[in-house]
């Protein structure tokens, strides 16, 4: 994942950086050994599945690898990286190894290419991916990282939840959870602790739906 999965707001508060982010605590409150691999600035479009890689030549197994990315891609790109899901069908895909149909260079292709990846090396893990809370899109002196691209998102995540179903991988989409929209309330600090990265209260909200998540695999 990007910036948001390693919680780097939340690692700058002392006491919390062992726990930072929702992979310590859902690891923690669940026994579980966990790696935090999120990167700042991250995309799938870019270096998202080369984190997979890194992992599968260190010979590391999961039980669980979980994709979080997509808004650095809007970010960056606005409507310019969303990309197409590819018409070969799964098995295609995955019969070569080099993933040629799959090359990323978009958002769509590099999900595509990570879920791949991860299927041919890491064939024992249950894969999923989360789809990000919202944020802020409006110019506002108060908001540093107030971004106009992050409108984008929904038409990122369509083409994700149309990827998710193609290769079976489930999916949390936080960006249309009403209920965590309204708790988080991104026209403020409570939750979002520079209305783009979570701090501890917007992590704890966070949680329990990427909890159920994995429960449900």
């Amino acid at each position: 994942g990007d910036s948001i999965t390693e919680a780097s707001f939340e690692n700058a508060v002392p006491g919390l950086a062992d726990i930072a982010g929702w992979p310590g605590r859902v690891g923690y409150s669940n026994g579980m050994e966990w790696i935090n691999a999120g990167i700042s600035g991250a995309t799938l479009s870019g270096n998202i599945p080369g984190e997979l890689e890194a992992y599968a030549k260190m010979g590391r197994k999961f039980d669980f690898i979980v994709i979080h990315g997509g808004v650095n891609d809007a970010g960056f790109g606005g409507g310019k990286n969303i990309g197409t899901m590819s018409t070969e069908t799964v098995e295609s895909i995955l019969a070569d190894p080099d993933l040629k149909a799959v090359p990323g260079g978009t958002y769509a292709s590099g999900l595509e290419h990570a879920i791949a990846y991860a299927k041919q090396h890491f064939p024992e893990a249950k894969i999923c991916y989360i789809m990000n809370y919202r944020l802020k899109t409006e110019n506002d002196a108060y908001n540093k990282f107030e971004n106009p691209n992050y409108a984008y998102l929904p038409q990122y995540f369509a083409v994700g939840k149309k990827i998710c179903n193609k290769w079976s991988v489930p999916y949390v989409d936080l960006y249309n959870s009403e209920k965590l929209y309204t708790q988080m309330d991104y026209t403020t600090r409570h939750a979002i602790g520079d209305e783009l990265h979570a701090n501890n209260i917007g992590y704890d909200m966070v949680v329990p739906y990427i909890t159920a998540l994995l429960k449900s695999v």
